[in-house]
């Protein structure tokens, strides 16, 4: 019998395909639209807060899943516990700043 054979990086990421990957996807893309609605700008304005939408929604779903890992009764002392914590921290950081660009962008566009 021959010996199993190792699996690559891609494959061993998107094996157990979850919440953690579609949010890494998600991000990933808001970070890809966002970048060509800055060089696209003049062009074609709606790209723009497309992306920071993505990033927005990306980072809720990253908070939510640090989140989950505080309150499912995991020991304090864990890493686990203390990337959660850091992990909310950061992402609800990121969140509120994406929400704050929004908000510009949608009170530059009425005036």
């Amino acid at each position: 019998m021959p010996p199993k054979r190792k699996r690559n990086v891609f494959v061993r990421y998107f094996i157990p395909f979850g919440l953690r990957q579609m949010c890494d996807m998600i991000l990933l893309v808001g970070a890809i639209v966002t970048i060509l609605g800055m060089i696209l700008f003049r062009v074609t304005p709606y790209i723009l807060p497309i992306g920071v939408g993505l990033f927005i929604v990306g980072g809720l779903i990253a908070v939510f899943r640090a989140v989950r890992v505080l309150f499912s009764g995991i020991n304090r002392r864990s890493p686990e516990f203390k990337r959660a914590i850091v992990n909310t921290v950061i992402m609800g950081i990121f969140v509120a700043v994406s929400v704050a660009a929004m908000l510009y962008y949608f009170l530059e566009q009425m005036v």
